[in-house]
């Protein structure tokens, strides 16, 4: 999979849905991601790792994989597997008397 991902663009794609009662959110994120051309070593190497098996599409853009990545266009957060910007649009539409606000790490 890295090989093929190798020196190309592909998309990802992270679907979203929030119930709340009869209420229904959905979207479906989007990014664009441009990985630079890997060598064999540096598959063999992040491989070795263990990093990218149990990440779909072999690799984890939030851990060593970033510096694979030459560019990304849209929501990074749908790469990482949750949009979470969408995520709190919905809450504050479905759930409006709730305090949303960022955690902590």
């Amino acid at each position: 999979m890295l090989r093929r991902l190798s020196g190309r663009s592909h998309e990802v794609f992270t679907g979203l849905c929030v119930l709340a009662g009869e209420e229904k959110r959905a979207c479906v994120g989007r990014a664009e991601v441009t990985f630079r051309a890997l060598g064999e070593d540096e598959i063999a190497a992040y491989v070795a790792g263990g990093e990218p098996m149990d990440k779909a599409g072999a690799y984890g853009i939030q851990g060593r994989a970033a510096a694979f990545v030459e560019g990304i266009r849209g929501d990074y957060y749908s790469v990482v597997g949750l949009p979470v910007c969408r995520l709190a649009e919905f809450l504050r539409e479905l759930a409006p008397e709730a305090e949303i606000r960022p955690g902590r790490g």
